[in-house]
């Protein structure tokens, strides 16, 4: 989350945004595919 110099846990970052640990984790991996696939490039 912008502004933070420390690892925020999924809870902490849930809290913050009004969503469940298990949601952020789930939004995180996402993300995370989509950097991935973009920096692998078009096969």
């Amino acid at each position: 989350v912008a502004g933070y110099t420390q690892p925020q846990t999924l809870q902490q970052v849930g809290l913050l945004v009004g969503l469940s640990k298990e949601c952020v984790r789930q939004l995180q991996n996402g993300a995370l595919r989509k950097l991935k696939a973009a920096m692998n490039g078009p096969e």
